[in-house]
């Protein structure tokens, strides 16, 4: 059980760490929430949704990946679809 929990830890400190780098590099100055967002959002192929985004994204809470996917929708990085609980998002380029 242990080792599962650090493999874990591990791998989550490699993403954070992978993210941070990557934006460094691209010489983005954005919020940490939507910085981390706008990660999962580039790596996703389809639609997803909010549920999908906050699984896959643990260190933010419910409020700052809706903030995110609301600011990423704002900008034109993804389309929302539907309403409610049965909105999902989609990458703008990959329906282009």
């Amino acid at each position: 059980m242990i080792n599962n929990v650090d493999s874990a830890f591990q791998l989550f400190e490699m993403l954070v760490v992978n993210t941070y780098n990557e934006l460094l590099v691209d010489g983005l100055d954005l919020p940490f929430g939507l910085a981390v967002v706008k990660t999962y959002v580039n790596s996703t192929i389809g639609t997803f949704t909010k549920r999908d985004a906050m699984e896959n994204c643990p260190s933010l809470g419910s409020s700052s990946v809706e903030s995110a996917l609301k600011k990423l929708v704002e900008d034109g990085t993804i389309i929302r679809k539907g309403l409610g609980r049965a909105s999902h998002y989609i990458r703008k380029d990959a329906i282009e």
